[in-house]
């Protein structure tokens, strides 16, 4: 603590503040310092007018009220602390959640890929027997190679469902990014429907 018992007179005081108090009629200052452990969180700061300054009975009551002041403030950080924990963990668990709906989804997209390649196997299977059982000029031929065609499509995009699913070892491979945005462009049209029109622009 710093108690002055002559404040206006003290050479320590800036003359601004000198002529200030001086105007106002204070005559000692007394300072406690606010402390949370040994860190200093500011200062308590008393003037008074009275002849005599300040007596250590007002020192004792200073500084028993710069503890309970020490004492609120750390009590007010320490509930914005909890406030700011609680609001990030309530964020962390939304977020939490939307990633577990995510999985589900990516789960369940999984499985139908699964079962869907299943089918597909058996039909295209069929489709190579029926070609190597026709001749090349059977009219019959035209509309199988179709199947296998639309077939062989489907089973990329089972493959698709299966990365996005997470079930599929995906490996490295060096791609035609031209033929790949076409193929998503093809896709996607079929999505977005009739009042959406995409363009693609692809490099040379």
């Amino acid at each position: 603590p710093l108690m002055v018992s002559d404040q206006v007179n003290d050479p320590r005081l800036l003359p601004a503040h000198r002529e200030a108090w001086r105007r106002l009629g204070f005559r000692a200052y007394l300072g406690v310092p606010v402390k949370v452990g040994a860190r200093v969180v500011g200062v308590l700061s008393i003037q008074t007018r009275q002849v005599g300054g300040f007596s250590p009975e007002d020192l004792t009551a200073a500084t028993a009220f710069a503890s309970q002041a020490a004492v609120a403030l750390e009590n007010s950080r320490l509930l914005q602390e909890t406030r700011r924990a609680y609001e990030e963990l309530a964020q962390t668990q939304g977020q939490l959640t939307q990633a577990q709906k995510m999985e589900a989804v990516g789960q369940l997209a999984g499985g139908i890929a699964h079962d869907f390649n299943n089918l597909l196997t058996v039909i295209l299977g069929r489709t190579q027997l029926l070609l190597r059982s026709l001749k090349p000029g059977d009219p019959l031929r035209q509309g199988i190679e179709l199947i296998e065609k639309t077939g062989d499509r489907a089973a990329d995009l089972t493959r698709q469902l299966l990365a996005f699913s997470r079930r599929q070892v995906l490996e490295a491979r060096v791609v035609d990014l031209n033929a790949l945005v076409d193929e998503f462009g093809t896709l996607l049209r079929r999505v977005l429907g009739d009042d959406i029109t995409l363009e693609t622009s692809t490099a040379e």
